[in-house]
């Protein structure tokens, strides 16, 4: 198997990036109705909102322990409505999200601690869809997806810091499905593979940076099949295996 396909597998598949920050557990006994002077509640967080009913309505904003503003948002009858907003320590953006009726519903948007867009993408019922993008602190696209109820599902790219695509395929369903393809950082073809049934099923190819062929051979089921051949830099062949299909 190649060298090259556990790195495919963890650029494309690990999300470095949660697409929901969890409300601050918090519980009170003021008067209700009045907005709420800004006071400790559970010895992490300073908050201040409004109660109706004993339950949280309108705007709520929190601080840390060293007085930043962590968090503020609305609430509709006890839920996170509205629009959401998390904070850096420097007091930058490092979130925006939009809830509804408690639940991630619309885009979402996270910053790195100098205003630069980290990722962006959209939840509906606490689930992505959509379009997922992330990027590079320097700006540059990292990672673009395709998500159908939280799950990936469509075309996936992967690109280098410098900007140079690295990796695309197809996921269906949260598998790879199709040929998926690497790139070096000049454009040329570093490795293809094929899956089908959730598995390894067709042409391997690897290559040398300058285009040329280094490895050949085919998978079925994840298993090697037929004639495997590997060349050198000069294009010669030096090695040809034979292998059983299963």
């Amino acid at each position: 198997m190649s060298k090259h396909i556990i790195p495919f597998i963890v650029l494309l598949s690990i999300l470095l990036i949660s697409c929901g920050s969890e409300e601050p557990q918090t519980e009170s006994k003021e008067p209700e109705g009045d907005l709420l002077p800004r006071h400790n509640i559970s010895g992490a967080f300073d908050s201040t909102g409004r109660l109706v009913n004993g339950v949280k309505e309108g705007t709520w904003t929190y601080w840390d322990q060293e007085g930043r503003i962590f968090a503020k948002g609305s609430y509709v009858k006890g839920l996170e409505d509205g629009e959401w907003q998390w904070f850096h320590e420097n007091g930058e953006l490092s979130q925006v999200s939009h809830y509804k009726e408690g639940m991630a519903h619309g885009t979402f948007k996270h910053y790195y601690d100098d205003g630069t867009l980290e990722a962006e993408g959209r939840m509906e019922e606490d689930k992505m869809v959509g379009d997922f993008k992330d990027y590079y602190p320097n700006g540059n696209l990292r990672r673009e997806e395709t998500y159908v109820g939280g799950i990936k599902h469509g075309p996936a790219k992967a690109y280098l810091e410098t900007g140079e695509l690295a990796v695309e395929g197809e996921y269906y369903y949260d598998v790879a499905n199709g040929v998926i393809t690497e790139y070096y950082p000049n454009g040329n073809l570093r490795h293809t593979e094929t899956w089908a049934d959730e598995k390894y099923n067709g042409p391997v190819v690897n290559y040398f940076e300058n285009g040329d062929t280094a490895e050949f051979g085919y998978y079925k089921n994840n298993q090697k099949v037929g004639v495997w051949i590997t060349y050198g830099e000069d294009g010669e062949e030096i090695e040809h295996i034979s292998y059983d299909q299963q």
